[in-house]
């Protein structure tokens, strides 16, 4: 879901406000395809009423209206970064030639592999070991070279785990707290992974106007890069005393509306949307606990019964 604030508007990233739902477009084509079918309007050719365990048999889900939780988010931008906590920046502990030189960037390595060789002014030789297991990410030294501690030869990093560092807006800083869930989404191929808030910076960044938090993410697969763009989506979820799925709204003349079941149809009721989640929202007039509802796939009521309101009009 998103959701944008406003005025933040001199930000150039992602802003946040409340979302107001609109009913999403459907590809017509599932329509043709299903009339061709004979799921939708061959029922009850005599009399061309449309039943609710029509409705059903075309994959439309029933649910009972009740209490819920919308799962109401924060939209914000984020960066993938090594876990510093698992970063090991590796130098000699006096300073050397470098005799050999083992690894490269990119490079996976293993506790107490040998990453390079130096001489020390004495003509002894010594290594540069790898403290853990880790990718070498950067690398500072060349054969022949002298290496000293005052820079690191060597950058490993632990990438099974990477932080995510949030950019948050002042606004938002009341409902950014360590424990709050979070889902990471950095495009259609990575899919999103779930993590919760470890750390919200108490700074607030002068260039930027934005606090920082952070959360872990593991990365087994080593799909997280560290470098990547992403977004987060905070969930700051809340109760509601009828709370049905975005997939049970649509609009009809300019109106929200969810299909009840009255008596063996469905039937369009308006109701007032209060305050909508990533995928559930908040009904604050129109329907009461206890109704039962088209939960799922409500377009395909929709469709059919504005159909037969037309062919009803024509005759």
């Amino acid at each position: 879901m998103t959701i944008h604030h406003q005025g933040h508007q001199e930000h150039q990233g992602p802003v946040t406000q409340r979302r107001r739902w609109e009913a999403p477009s459907w590809d017509r084509g599932l329509f043709v395809l299903l009339a061709v079918l004979g799921v939708l309007g061959g029922a009850h050719a005599d009399d061309r009423r449309f039943r609710v365990a029509d409705f059903e048999r075309a994959g439309v889900t029933l649910a009972t209206a009740g209490p819920g939780v919308v799962d109401f988010a924060i939209e914000l931008p984020g960066e993938v970064r090594p876990n510093a906590d698992r970063t090991a920046h590796v130098a000699p502990r006096f300073p050397g030639t470098v005799r050999e030189v083992r690894v490269g960037v990119g490079d996976r390595v293993h506790t107490g592999d040998v990453l390079a060789i130096l001489e020390s002014d004495t003509l002894a030789r010594f290594e540069l070991r790898a403290a853990f297991d880790g990718t070498v990410v950067d690398k500072h030294v060349a054969l022949g070279e002298v290496a000293d501690r005052s820079t690191p030869a060597f950058v490993i990093a632990d990438l099974s785990t990477v932080w995510v560092d949030i950019s948050v807006y002042p606004d938002d800083l009341d409902r950014v707290r360590p424990g709050r869930p979070v889902r990471i989404a950095a495009g259609d191929n990575l899919g999103e992974a779930e993590a919760s808030v470890t750390y919200v910076s108490p700074i607030v960044d002068q260039a930027t106007r934005t606090a920082m938090a952070r959360t872990v993410l593991p990365n087994a697969a080593g799909a997280w890069r560290p470098g990547m763009f992403v977004t987060a989506h905070v969930l700051d979820p809340v109760d509601a005393a009828v709370a049905v799925p975005r997939s049970a709204l649509q609009r009809h003349d300019g109106q929200a509306v969810v299909y009840v079941v009255h008596g063996d149809a469905l039937e369009a009721r308006r109701v007032t949307v209060g305050r909508v989640g990533r995928t559930t929202a908040e009904i604050s007039a129109g329907l009461a606990a206890g109704d039962r509802y088209a939960a799922t796939r409500s377009f395909l009521v929709k469709a059919e019964l504005e159909k037969g309101a037309a062919e009803a009009h024509d005759h």
